[in-house]
C-alpha cells in the first residue's frame, strides 16, 4: 500500500513538474520577438531600449480613456437627473440655460472679459469681435460651458463615484554611468536630472522654468544635469570645459541666459568673466577628449532609452510633459512626502 502511495505520489509530481516546465517554456518562447542565427532577441531587450517612448504612449492612452471616462460620467449623472424629471437630457439643459442666461447675468460676464476679441480654434486660433454675431455666440458658447461645469460639479456631489483608472507608471531609469553634474541639496535623497540640449530651441525655451524650480526646491533637491545632443555643441564643450576649473554651473547659466547661440569668441569672454584660467580652458576646448566624452555620453542616455531633449527624470522616473512646470512639481512634491 504504501509502495503503490509512493508511486502515485513520484507521477503526480513529475507530472506537476512536467507542467511547469513546460509552462515555463512556453512563456520564454512568448517573450522571444526574433532570432539571429540561434540567438534569441527578447521583447524585454526591446522595451529596455525604447521605454520613454513607451511611457508616453501609454501616458497618451491614459488620458485619452479618462477624457472619454469623464465624458460618460457627466453624461450619466446629467441622465439620472434627466430621468427624475421625466426629461430628455437636452430639455433639461436648454431650462437650464434659460434659467440662468439672464440679460443681468450675460451683462455682468461681458463686463469681466478682458479683451473684446473672442478666441476661435478651429485648424488655426482666429478671434472675433464679440460684437459680431460670430462673436456673439462664441460668447454664449462659453457662458454655457462654464454653467454646464457648475451643474455638473454639483450633481456629482450627490453621488459615490470613485474613479479606478490610474495613469501609467513612469519606468525607473538608472543614470549612474553617464557623466551627470549636480548643485542644490547634494545630500537630498530626491535627484531632479535634466537630460538636455543646451542648443535645442525647446530646451532653451523651458530653460527659465527649471530655472524657477531650482529656486523653489534648491534647499531639498538634488539638480542635475546631463548633456544629450546628435553632435558635442560649443555650449556643451564649454560648459564642460568650465568644470574642469569648477564653474560648470556658471559657465551653464551664463550660457543659457543669453537670447541667442554663442560663437567661440563670445564663449572665451564668459569664461574671461568668470575669471577661468583661459590658457587652460582654451587648451581643453581644443582638446578632443570632452567632445569624445559627450558624445559617449549621449550614446549611453540612447541606450537607456531616452531619446528628446529636455527630458525630466525625478529619481530616475520621467516626467511626461517636461515642459511643465505644474507636471514637475507634484512628482517633486509626491517624493518629498515619501521622504
Amino acid at each position: 500500500m504504501i509502495v503503490r502511495y509512493l508511486v502515485l505520489l513520484y507521477i503526480i509530481t513529475l507530472f506537476i513538474s512536467c507542467d511547469s516546465k513546460k509552462r515555463q517554456e512556453e512563456r520564454v518562447k512568448g517573450e522571444i520577438v526574433a532570432f539571429i542565427d540561434d540567438k534569441p532577441i527578447l521583447i524585454q531587450e526591446i522595451d529596455y531600449s525604447v521605454q520613454q517612448q513607451l511611457y508616453e504612449q501609454l501616458q497618451r492612452i491614459y488620458m485619452i480613456r479618462k477624457i472619454a471616462l469623464d465624458q460618460k460620467i457627466n453624461d450619466l449623472v446629467i441622465n439620472y437627473e434627466t430621468q427624475k424629471l421625466n426629461l430628455s437630457a437636452e430639455s433639461y439643459l436648454n431650462q437650464y440655460y434659460q434659467k440662468k442666461l439672464s440679460k443681468k447675468y450675460i451683462k455682468i460676464q461681458r463686463q469681466k472679459l478682458i479683451s473684446d476679441k473672442l478666441p476661435e480654434l478651429k485648424r488655426t486660433l482666429s478671434y472675433h469681435d464679440i460684437n459680431s454675431e460670430k462673436g456673439q455666440d462664441l460668447f454664449l458658447k462659453g457662458l454655457k460651458r462654464s454653467l454646464l461645469e457648475k451643474l455638473l460639479d454639483s450633481l456629482k456631489t450627490k453621488h459615490n463615484i470613485q474613479v479606478k483608472l490610474k495613469p501609467p507608471l513612469p519606468p525607473k531609469i538608472s543614470l549612474n554611468q553617464i557623466q551627470t553634474f549636480y548643485r542644490g541639496n547634494l545630500k537630498s535623497g530626491i535627484t531632479l536630472l535634466e537630460v538636455s540640449d543646451m542648443e535645442c530651441d525647446r530646451c532653451r525655451e523651458y530653460y527659465p522654468v527649471y530655472k524657477e524650480i531650482y529656486q523653489k526646491y534648491k534647499d531639498k533637491v538634488k539638480f542635475g544635469f546631463a548633456h544629450f545632443s546628435s553632435y558635442p555643441t560649443l555650449s556643451a564643450i564649454a560648459t564642460n570645459c568650465a568644470a574642469k576649473q569648477g564653474k560648470f554651473w556658471e559657465m551653464h547659466d551664463a550660457i543659457m541666459n543669453k537670447p541667442t547661440l554663442l560663437d567661440t569668441s563670445e564663449i572665451y569672454y564668459i569664461a574671461d568673466e568668470l575669471e577661468l584660467n583661459i590658457q587652460k580652458f582654451k587648451q581643453d576646448f581644443n582638446s578632443p577628449e570632452i567632445p569624445n566624452n559627450i558624445e559617449y555620453n549621449s550614446k549611453l542616455i540612447k541606450q537607456y532609452g531616452l531619446f528628446g531633449t529636455p527630458t525630466i527624470l525625478i529619481n530616475g522616473s520621467p516626467v511626461f510633459d517636461s515642459s511643465s512646470k505644474e507636471d514637475i512639481e507634484e512628482m517633486i512634491e509626491h517624493e518629498l512626502e515619501k521622504n
